[in-house]
Order: structure tokens, then C-alpha cells, then sequence
């Protein structure tokens, strides 16, 4: 059975700084999460509005190491990749849980935060 796109670009800033982490298979991860701002335009006399939206991202392997080392809070990115949805039970209460990212197969920084250093 062939696999249907699933294929996501979007840009954002980065809110929050890169977390890194190591697997017992010696696999880099890297999760962020960036804002996506979006501007409605009001209609008949009224104002427009902003809408924001908040986007787990996670990279692996080489992506997660040059995520490491290139990004950082503050900066604007765009992603390519898929999205995941994932679900699990909470193991304190039991509940059925789900999470939502964009697991990235590239992250290319279009803008890098003020007074940022590389």
C-alpha cells in the first residue's frame, strides 16, 4: 500500500531555547517549538486581528546536530517535514494522552535574533 504526502513547510520564530538529548542508541534529538503568526484581515469596517500558533518540532540524527548547534530563541526558521501524531497513556493519572509535532527532516534559519553570536 502506498503512503499518502504528509509534508508540512512552515516558518516561525523559535520560542524557546533547543533541548537536546542523547538516546541509549547514541541518536541525537532536538525539540523546539516555534510561533506562527498568521493576520486576518477584518471585513466591513472592522479590524483585523492576529492569530498565533504554537508547533512542537523534533529533529533527529544529523537535523537534531545542526539544530544544536545553528538555532537558538529569537529565531526566525523555516521547517520542512511531516506531522506526527502521537498518543500514550499518562502513567500518574491514567488518561489517554496525544501530542501533536512536526518531526523535521530540514531547518534552515532565515533570520537570526539581535545581537545573536555564531
Amino acid at each position: 500500500m502506498a503512503s499518502d504526502v504528509n509534508l508540512v513547510v512552515i516558518e516561525g520564530r523559535v520560542v524557546n531555547e533547543p533541548e537536546v538529548k542523547v538516546t541509549l542508541g547514541n541518536t541525537s534529538l532536538t525539540t523546539f517549538r516555534i510561533a506562527n503568526h498568521r493576520w486576518i484581515p477584518g471585513g466591513e469596517g472592522r479590524e483585523g486581528r492576529e492569530e498565533v500558533n504554537f508547533l512542537a518540532v523534533s529533529c533527529w540524527g544529523n537535523v537534531a546536530d545542526r539544530v544544536a548547534q545553528r538555532v537558538s530563541k529569537g529565531c526566525k526558521v523555516v521547517v520542512k517535514g511531516r506531522w506526527q501524531v502521537r498518543q500514550w497513556q499518562d502513567a500518574e493519572s491514567g488518561q489517554q494522552r496525544e501530542g501533536h509535532e512536526l518531526v523535521a527532516d530540514d531547518v534552515a534559519v532565515t533570520h537570526e535574533p539581535r545581537g545573536a553570536e555564531r
